[in-house]
């Protein structure tokens, strides 16, 4: 895979305007992107995205990936662990496909809640590796074309 250099316009209009943006304190200064979980407002997800502040550019080569987590606000405590998404080409699907699995682990927090999942602008498609049977393979491509209307 080759390393693919990524800015935070880019960053901006794949995660789209569910996903508010902040900026971390301290050493690394990156753009973070958080999204609320509808049902469970306590919870957010996070995005950091080692996009620096002063530059809007991401890192150099192999500095860094992108993270994606989410913590519970009310508790002040982390929620699901960090996922890593290398900056390589295909990174998008990559990052569609972390997000959706740590909210969908978030939301199984909640037993007794229903499930709300945010749509991105480039729904991502389940591939062959995700083992799953073919009945769901076709649910969950329907429901992705039904995402991207």
């Amino acid at each position: 895979m080759k390393y693919t250099q990524m800015t935070l316009d880019e960053m901006k209009a794949f995660l789209g305007p569910k996903f508010v943006v902040t900026v971390t304190t301290g050493y690394t200064k990156e753009f973070v992107f958080e999204y609320k979980l509808p049902l469970h407002p306590e919870v957010v997800v996070k995005v950091f995205t080692s996009i620096h502040q002063d530059t809007s550019a991401a890192r150099k080569k192999g500095a860094d990936a992108i993270r994606v987590c989410a913590v519970n606000t009310v508790r002040n405590i982390g929620w699901i662990k960090s996922v890593r998404v290398f900056r390589v080409e295909g990174w998008k699907h990559n990052l569609g496909r972390a997000i959706h699995k740590v909210i969908d682990v978030a939301n199984g927090r909640f037993p007794n809640r229903p499930v709300v999942v945010p749509v991105l602008p480039e729904p991502v498609a389940p591939t062959e590796d995700l083992n799953i049977d073919e009945d769901t393979r076709l649910e969950l491509l329907s429901l992705c074309n039904h995402y991207q209307r």
